[in-house]
């Protein structure tokens, strides 16, 4: 996941990334990289890229729209 992320944030690719986070399995993983963004440690938009769903449904809505955006 990461190393798409930064492909994303490179310009290598512009797809949307999306994580599935059931549960709030991720929880613990999106406060890291809060924090990691809030010491500069990631840059900003390397957290502001990734797509967070809490159903299969909620991200296909999700991608639907960010590939609709283009």
């Amino acid at each position: 996941m990461f190393e798409v992320i930064t492909w994303q944030t490179l310009s290598i690719h512009r797809k949307p990334i999306c994580l599935l986070n059931v549960e709030g399995f991720y929880d613990s993983l999106l406060v890291f990289l809060d924090h990691a963004k809030s010491e500069e440690m990631i840059r900003r938009d390397a957290r502001e890229v990734l797509l967070i769903a809490e159903s299969v449904e909620d991200a296909l809505a999700m991608l639907d729209a960010a590939l609709a955006k283009g």
